[in-house]
């Protein structure tokens, strides 16, 4: 089951993707052989359970690209980089980002190529305050802390900067503490305007919706900025 973001999200981000999903795991109903680097990943997991849910995932998102890129699944190269960053190979005109959580997987193919990052956390209860420390500065953390009453708080917080991260496509190497988040960003949905200390402004939001947190950023060319008006500057 696939469930579009698109009527969810601010329509200045959503005119920037071609598609985003969240989608529903489910044991892979096929034959096709997954690629090596994908296998590899698999291979790495002892845990049946865990093994069985990525394999789901990725089984889910080639056909997810081969419905909206009208070619088969087998077809679909999904190279990562060093980083763990998604390439699609024969189309690096276009930007992806995947994700996943418990039985939930989340994709985004861009219109364009513009950097494009989407996190996706099942909500759940978790010891998230020690985790604090690992993502925002003492001063950053003190001023959000009133915002973070439960783990959906704290997982507004955590997918906004995991997407700003993956957009830049050095994942937590990119400082998580260097994307800057203000309390009004968690407390209002809606389209926000992000920035890291040393890799710019991006467009970023987050959605609540079955019983999952998401959060889709795209970088900024700073002309568009100037152009563009955003209805939270905070």
């Amino acid at each position: 089951m696939a469930i579009s973001l698109l009527s969810h999200l601010d329509p200045r981000m959503a005119g920037q993707l071609m598609a985003a999903d969240l989608l529903e795991g489910m044991p892979p109903q096929t034959d096709a052989v997954l690629p090596a680097q994908d296998q590899m990943r698999l291979d790495r997991l002892a845990d049946p359970g865990r093994r069985a849910r990525l394999a789901a995932a990725l089984h889910a998102r080639r056909a997810w690209l081969s419905k909206h890129l009208a070619s088969l699944p087998t077809q679909i190269s999904i190279e990562l980089d060093d980083h763990g960053k998604p390439h699609l190979q024969a189309l690096p005109q276009h930007a992806v980002s995947f994700s996943r959580s418990e039985d939930w997987s989340a994709a985004a193919l861009g219109q364009q190529a513009s950097p494009l990052g989407i996190d996706l956390e099942a909500v759940r209860q978790l010891a998230w305050r020690p985790m604090m420390l690992m993502i925002s500065a003492p001063d950053e953390a003190a001023a959000l802390m009133p915002e973070l009453k439960s783990p959906t708080g704290f997982f507004r917080l955590w997918t906004l900067k995991e997407a700003v991260l993956k957009a830049i496509g050095r994942g937590f190497g990119a400082n998580a503490k260097q994307v800057r988040i203000t309390p009004t960003m968690l407390r209002q949905p809606g389209l926000h305007k992000i920035s890291h200390d040393t890799e710019g402004l991006f467009l970023g939001q987050w959605i609540e919706l079955e019983g999952c947190v998401l959060a889709l950023a795209l970088a900024q060319r700073p002309q568009s900025l100037s152009r563009t008006h955003i209805g939270s500057t905070s």
